[in-house]
């Protein structure tokens, strides 16, 4: 099987809506096609997604593993006569300027990480742009630079309290042991 083959046998098992627009030249696709076209790849992505988390959560026991998606652009099919991406921001559909964002965090990292894992979560539904994603990465990870802005970390919370209550269902702090909670109250600077 050559490349062509393999990509023509995925994007069939990726083919759920029809009718499609198999062609770049897009003037002769019908709108239900451009959109059906453009679902599909939404479809797709959702499953390499899917198989990635599914992935990390394998492994989740061993590593302190994350996930960051963000879409570096949104897709007009159509709106006020615009297709694909690329018209000026200021004249851009919002469908090609509200893309989807989200993270995902391995039990260990929220453990690990957990004023940031409670930062995210108070800010999930707050607009976002690509302009919090170096920031959030640099706060995430450490790293010390004179281009951070932690006003654009999405991890970083002013007059932050730490609560250590995952989505889990239960409480990990009465397991915590003196020294845990000693070495977070001097890595945080804050009182758990």
């Amino acid at each position: 099987t050559n490349e062509h083959d393999a990509v023509d046998f995925l994007c069939k098992n990726f083919e759920k809506f029809t009718p499609v627009c198999n062609t770049n030249a897009i003037q002769g696709c019908s709108q239900e096609a451009l959109i059906n076209t453009y679902d599909n790849t939404i479809l797709y992505t959702d499953y390499i997604l899917a198989q990635t988390i599914n992935t990390l959560i394998n492994d989740a026991k061993d590593y302190q593993s994350a996930l960051w998606y963000v879409s570096d652009h949104g897709e007009s099919t159509g709106e006020r006569g615009l297709y694909l991406h690329g018209t000026p921001y200021i004249f851009a559909p919002s469908q090609q300027t509200h893309i989807p964002m989200f993270t995902w965090l391995s039990p260990n990292f929220a453990f690990t990480h957990a004023q940031a894992t409670q930062c995210l979560k108070q800010k999930r539904s707050a607009p976002v742009s690509h302009d919090n994603l170096f920031h959030t990465m640099l706060g995430l990870l450490g790293v010390t630079t004179s281009v951070y802005e932690r006003d654009l970390d999405l991890s970083w919370c002013k007059g932050f309290v730490a609560q250590i209550n995952f989505e889990l269902g239960f409480s990990l702090t009465p397991y915590l042991s003196k020294n845990t909670l000693s070495r977070w109250r001097t890595q945080m600077g804050e009182t758990i």
